[in-house]
C-alpha cells in the first residue's frame, strides 16, 4: 500500500495508524508531504520506508508528482490511502491513474470551497470523490454535505470521526489537578484563519482584563490570513497580559496549566468536527463555545452540563461567561472520560484498516 500524508496535525494517531498499516501491508510505504520535516521525522521513528515530498507552499512540483506516480507503480498492491487535502487530492487522481482498484481517502473539510466561491477547487473536489472508492468523513456533517451538494453515492462514504489521545487527557487532568496555577491562562487553539472567532475571543478578554486582572491569554496554532489581524489586536493588551506560541506538537504543552479554552467559530457550518472542542473537555477544562461542528445538535455528551455555550460573533457573552467563572467562582462539571472512549485511538484505527482493506 502506498500510503500519502499531508496532515501534519495527526500527531500520535498518524504515528500508530502507520504503525498498523505496516503491520497489516508489510510492503506498505509512507509518503509525507509537507514543507516541514516535523511529521516526517515523527514517523521516522517508528515506522519502516518512510519518504518525505518536501513542497513549497504546500503543492508539489511537477517532478515531485512524478516521483509520487512512479511510488505508485512500484507499489504492487492494489490500494493507495491518503489523508490531508493535498495529499488526497495527489493520491486519489494519480492512485488512479496507475489503475489502484481500492483508492480511499479521508475528508476533513466541509463546505469552504462552497462558500468562498472557490469554483475551480469544488470541480477539483468533485473529480476526486468520483475517482475515490471509499470516502473516510469526519462527521454527520461532511456527510450530509457530499450527499446533497457533490451527489456522492451514500455507499461510498463512511464516517469515522476524528480520535484522541484519552490516557494523555488523563495526565494532563492529573497535572492540572495538582497545581495552582496563577494567573489564570486563558487558551484559543488553531490556526490563525479567517471564521474560527479569534477576533471575538480576544477582544473579549481585552474588556475582561480590566474586571479581572489575574488572567494571562495564550495563543496556540500556526500562521495564517488573519495572523496579521490577531496582532494588531492583542497590542492592545499590555505585553504582559498575552504570549503567542505558534504552532505546538504536544498536547501537553497546549493543555497543562490552562484554566479555560474559547473556541468561538463564527458560524454553525464553519467546523466539519471541531476536535479543539473534544481537546478542550478531554482536559477538563472550562470551555466556552459557539456552536459548530459536533456540536451543532448538542447532543450527548456535548450537552450544557459541561458547556459554556454562546452565542456566534458574541463577545458579550463571552465576557459574562469569564466573569461567572473567575469572579463568581461558578464552574461547569468536568465531562467524564470514559463517555469520550469512542473516540480512543486504538477504537479509531481498527474502524480506519477495515475501511481501508480491499472489498
Amino acid at each position: 500500500m502506498l500510503f500519502l500524508i499531508s496532515d501534519e496535525d495527526g500527531g500520535s494517531f498518524t504515528q500508530k495508524l502507520s504503525v498498523k498499516i505496516s503491520m497489516s501491508y508489510p510492503n506498505s510505504t509512507m509518503v509525507c508531504i509537507s514543507p516541514s520535516e516535523h511529521l516526517f521525522r515523527q514517523l521516522e521513528r517508528t515506522t519502516q520506508n518512510v519518504m518525505w515530498v518536501q513542497t513549497k507552499f504546500r503543492w508539489l512540483s511537477v517532478s515531485q508528482l512524478f516521483q509520487v506516480l512512479k511510488l505508485l507503480h512500484l507499489d504492487d498492491s492494489k490500494t493507495v490511502f491518503a489523508t490531508g487535502y493535498v495529499a488526497h487530492t495527489v493520491g486519489i487522481i494519480l492512485g488512479f491513474c496507475s489503475r489502484k482498484k481500492n483508492r480511499v481517502f479521508v475528508r476533513h473539510f466541509t463546505d469552504s470551497h462552497h462558500s468562498l466561491r472557490k469554483l475551480h477547487w469544488f470541480i477539483l473536489d468533485i473529480l476526486v470523490n468520483s475517482l475515490a472508492s471509499r470516502i473516510i468523513v469526519v462527521s454527520q456533517r461532511v456527510l450530509d454535505l457530499m450527499q446533497t451538494i457533490e451527489m456522492v453515492k451514500p455507499e461510498k462514504i463512511h464516517i469515522i470521526e476524528n480520535p484522541i489521545d484519552i490516557e494523555l487527557f488523563h495526565q494532563v487532568r492529573i497535572q492540572n489537578s495538582q497545581e495552582n496555577i496563577v494567573p489564570h491562562r486563558v487558551i484559543l487553539v488553531g490556526r490563525q484563519t479567517r471564521g474560527k472567532g479569534f477576533l471575538t475571543a480576544i477582544d473579549a478578554f481585552t474588556e475582561f482584563v480590566d474586571l479581572y486582572d489575574n488572567v494571562h491569554l495564550d495563543l496556540f496554532g500556526e500562521s495564517s490570513d488573519l495572523t496579521a489581524e490577531i496582532i494588531v489586536r492583542l497590542q492592545r493588551l499590555s505585553s504582559s497580559k498575552y504570549t503567542v506560541h505558534g504552532k505546538v506538537y504536544d498536547k501537553r504543552l497546549i493543555y497543562s496549566k490552562a484554566s479555560v479554552l474559547i473556541h468561538v467559530p463564527e458560524r454553525p457550518n464553519f467546523e466539519s468536527f471541531g476536535l479543539v472542542y473534544v481537546e478542550g473537555l478531554a482536559a477538563g477544562l472550562q470551555c466556552i463555545f459557539s456552536e459548530s461542528g459536533i456540536l451543532n445538535k448538542r447532543s450527548v455528551p456535548f450537552t450544557d452540563d459541561y458547556i459554556w455555550f454562546v452565542p456566534h460573533n458574541d463577545k458579550v457573552e463571552i465576557v459574562k461567561r469569564l466573569t461567572t467563572i473567575f469572579l463568581d467562582n461558578e464552574q461547569k462539571k468536568p465531562l467524564p472520560l470514559n463517555s469520550l472512549e469512542h473516540l480512543a485511538e486504538d477504537s479509531v484505527i481498527n474502524r480506519y484498516i477495515n475501511v481501508i482493506k480491499p472489498i
